[in-house]
């Protein structure tokens, strides 16, 4: 039954923002609300396993977490979903779920939730955003790390299990859990500036020196300065080609963390390299995307 005395009262819904053409608001009623589950199968996948049904996102709404999407004209085109609870004592706000159509991801979609989520999320008083991310999806690193400003201080093999989402399928659900500190200097720089294109920086594309983060962090170095190139996907041999400079450009940044030891030095900062598509790499060579996973497993966990 769709008893809308249970659809948060709209009065009391944060304000809408603008992102270029788009619209940016809280969903009310129910079918935005079922949309946004159709929009999750889209992504993921037909039958997608760990879709939040529509009942739970309109508790979520109520309660205190939030349910937003882009929106063009009346077409919902991305949509960010999390909770708010307790942990240790302090409000948290975990962000469960972000997606954006595929045909639109480099319209900055992404970033634009991430900075509604955070204005939200700090005019109610929470200043940690907590989610997680796969350590192999460039893209996501890139957004995460570098123009969120976010860390990662916590690594988890197979995290959610196994997934029937075409996505997961073949690498396991390894995830980085990220802490997003909506009281740092430079994240709160980000949210109050709507041209700002990243918190660390001035929105050069490059990825975050090594060295500007604390001790053990984690940096993630893509195989080229943007996770993802204009073009066609690459395919396995372009992949493989495409990390040589990188590699190349990375040793002497690695020969001055350890100079005298094959060892690496726990308080300095480790760069570590990723594909720039996995996805494109697993559709091509299933076992290569298996050996990626493996490897950067094995070059994580000892850091976080």
């Amino acid at each position: 039954m769709n008893d809308p005395r249970l659809l948060p009262d709209p009065n009391l819904l944060p304000d809408p923002a603008r992102h270029g053409r788009y619209v940016i608001r809280p969903l009310a009623g129910h079918d935005e609300f079922a949309r946004c589950v159709a929009f999750q199968e889209a992504v993921w996948g037909e039958g997608f396993a760990e879709r939040v049904p529509g009942a739970i996102l309109m508790v979520a709404q109520r309660l205190g977490g939030l349910v937003a999407g882009a929106f063009d004209g009346d077409e919902m085109v991305a949509f960010v979903f999390g909770l708010t609870g307790v942990e240790r004592g302090e409000p948290v706000h975990w962000s469960d779920m972000l997606a954006v159509r595929s045909d639109l991801r480099d319209e900055g979609l992404g970033l634009a939730l991430k900075r509604y989520q955070g204005r939200v999320m700090l005019e109610r008083g929470v200043r940690r955003v907590r989610w997680t991310f796969d350590p192999l999806e460039s893209r996501n690193a890139w957004l995460n790390l570098h123009k969120l400003g976010a860390t990662a201080p916590e690594y988890h093999v197979d995290l959610y299990g196994a997934s029937n989402s075409p996505l997961h399928a073949g690498i396991g659900t390894d995830r980085f859990v990220v802490c997003w500190r909506l009281d740092a200097p430079h994240v709160r720089a980000f949210l109050e500036n709507e041209s700002s294109t990243a918190a660390l920086g001035s929105g050069a594309q490059e990825p975050p020196a090594a060295g500007r983060a604390g001790p053990t962090a984690v940096r993630i170095l893509a195989e080229a300065a943007e996770p993802h190139p204009a073009g066609p996907a690459p395919g396995v041999p372009a992949a493989v080609d495409a990390l040589t400079p990188a590699v190349d450009a990375l040793t002497p940044a690695v020969d001055a963390l350890a100079p005298e030891s094959d060892a690496l030095d726990p308080e300095c900062d480790a760069l570590v390299a990723i594909p720039a598509d996995i996805q494109a790499i697993k559709a091509a060579d299933a076992g290569l995307a298996g050996a990626w996973r493996a490897a950067t497993r094995a070059a994580l966990q000892p850091l976080v």
